[in-house]
């Protein structure tokens, strides 16, 4: 005889029968509250990204007391020897780029792993501490957070994010030259500090009014916004993979940038370049986001 399913079962009408369903429905709905229940209990996206972001902090703090403790010269008296030397009789021509190279063999011999630790050991706090700002003030928590995060409501807001992050970044570069300086990275003879300086500030203003004004032309005018971060627009192929092309580029220049500041600093200079990565992300939705002329 072939069995019936327990569902279709055909119960008898007695008191005894009865209970025994009551119990059983009972016991099936305690199993399936007690399954949402464990299936809640898993931790949200937020909770593991905390968790690596903290990670990231603590090795930071780590390799700060490290650099802290170590001396910032293998032997003190042949630094100060070496930071004495006379300038070179001319200041062009191939001695004087002779005696230079000489000087900065004779410095790097003489340096400990003091200032490398310092730069990585920074860097990676303020990495930590940026990302974990930004699951914050976008709302992240689950994947799905991820994958709908949105721009700012107006080409205003994101054009003053870029411009915070273009000059945070710039103002940082400033920074880590006299940074160097300290360091013993330059023999005192050398122009090498004053001529980045003398460019920086122009090259910096000249290239915040071309790169606004090419956003706000191209990329802002008639933008439907707040936007996904993510958009991608189908019935606008060659739209999407120019933008595409350009945002992909600025955020793999800034990767490195990112590599640069753990390597050798400036560590506050973190935080910008993660903050023009989002920006660059921002003004590609926009650009997409138009709509197009009839």
């Amino acid at each position: 005889m072939r069995s019936q399913p327990l569902h279709s079962f055909k119960w008898g009408g007695t008191p005894g029968n009865a209970a025994i369903l009551t119990l059983f429905r009972g016991s099936l709905k305690r199993h399936k509250e007690n399954s949402r229940l464990r299936g809640n209990v898993r931790k949200p996206l937020r909770f593991w990204l905390q968790i690596a972001f903290l990670a990231l902090i603590v090795a930071g703090i780590v390799l700060l007391i490290q650099s802290k403790r170590t001396p910032e010269w293998t032997d003190q008296r042949r630094a100060e020897e070496i930071m004495a030397w006379e300038p070179p009789t001319t200041l062009r021509g191939v001695q004087y780029e002779t005696y230079t190279a000489r000087w900065h063999e004779a410095m790097d011999g003489v340096r400990t792993a003091k200032w490398p630790l310092f730069d990585l050991g920074g860097g990676l706090v303020l990495l930590g501490l940026s990302l974990l700002a930004a699951t914050y003030a976008l709302k992240i928590k689950t994947v799905r957070d991820m994958r709908v995060v949105r721009t700012p409501a107006n080409s205003s807001a994101i054009l003053a994010i870029c411009s915070l992050s273009w000059f945070w970044i710039a103002a940082s570069e400033g920074w880590g030259i006299f940074q160097d300086f300290d360091r013993w990275e330059f023999p005192t003879w050398a122009d090498s500090i004053a001529i980045p300086l003398f460019f920086l500030v122009p090259l910096t203003l000249v290239g915040w009014g071309i790169l606004a004004s090419l956003t706000w032309f191209i990329a802002f005018r008639r933008a439907l916004l707040p936007a996904e971060i993510w958009l991608w627009r189908p019935d606008r192929p060659l739209a999407n993979g120019i933008f595409t092309a350009l945002a992909g580029l600025s955020v793999g220049l800034s990767l490195l940038l990112v590599w640069k500041v753990l390597e050798v600093g400036p560590f506050i200079e973190m935080p910008g370049v993660l903050l023009w990565m989002f920006a660059t992300l921002a003004v590609r939705s926009a650009a997409l986001s138009r709509p197009e002329r009839s």
